[in-house]
Parts: C-alpha cells; structure tokens; sequence
C-alpha cells in the first residue's frame, strides 16, 4: 500500500504474511524489492525472521522510494515491480511472491463518489523440513 506521496518520496508498505508449516522452527531472510521497468532496485529491505514450528507472523516493510513515477492511469500507466523473496540464511531462494505495483494516492473530495481500492495480501510458506533454516 501506498503510504504516502511527496514529489521526491513514496513510502510503500508491503505486508507480508508467512507460516511455517515444519514441525521445527525456521530462520530466514525476508526481501522486499520495488524494481523499475529496466529491472533496477528501485527500493529495497531485508529483515531475518525467526518462525516457530507450525507458526505464522506478519511482517510489514516499510520501502522508501526515491523521485517515484507515479501510475497515472491510461496517460502514462507506469508499473513498479514488486518482489518478495523468503530465502535461507545462506541466501538460497525458498519461495518467492511478483505482483506489478502503481505508486498511486486517491483523495477524497467532498462531492465524489466512493472509490474502491484493492489491497494485495502476499502469503508465503516455508517448505517442510529445509535443515539449512533450522537455527
């Protein structure tokens, strides 16, 4: 979710929800990345996670995105990348989540109409038994 908008700033919040479905706990590495259209880092953040065994947690990053291009609808429909990886410590992937992202804000204006906004929820699972995750 968009967060908040400035001509040279977007914060983007991405929510993550994760479970592991083991009957051991798991540590992992948690990535989100905004990518642009040629594929580069656009925002990035990495968090280790400790998941107890049959567990879940939510994560939120918080991606501060420098001088955004802004969705502007059928004008100039610009699209971000979003990537949310789940990797082992040694950084092998384990699973992975991409959904096209606009850095977009609505306003409301006294007399509109009510707008309806989507929200993109990403669940990830952890394979059973990895032993690199294991503590």
């Amino acid at each position: 979710t968009t967060t908040s908008i400035a001509d040279d700033r977007a914060r983007v919040d991405v929510r993550v929800k994760l479970r592991n479905d083991d009957t051991l706990p798991a540590r992992v590495q948690l990535v989100s990345r905004l990518l642009d259209t040629s594929g580069k880092i656009a925002a990035e953040q990495t968090q280790g996670l400790s998941v107890g065994a049959t567990k879940g947690l939510d994560s939120i990053h918080h991606l501060e995105l420098a001088n955004p291009r802004l969705w502007q609808g059928t004008e100039d429909p610009y699209l971000y990348h979003l990537v949310v990886d789940v990797r082992s410590l040694s950084g092998a992937l384990l699973d992975r989540v991409e959904h096209p992202y606009g850095v977009r804000q609505f306003h409301n204006l006294p007399d509109a109409q009510p707008q309806v906004v989507e929200c993109l929820q990403i669940l990830l699972n952890l394979p059973d038994r990895q032993p690199e995750l294991r503590p």
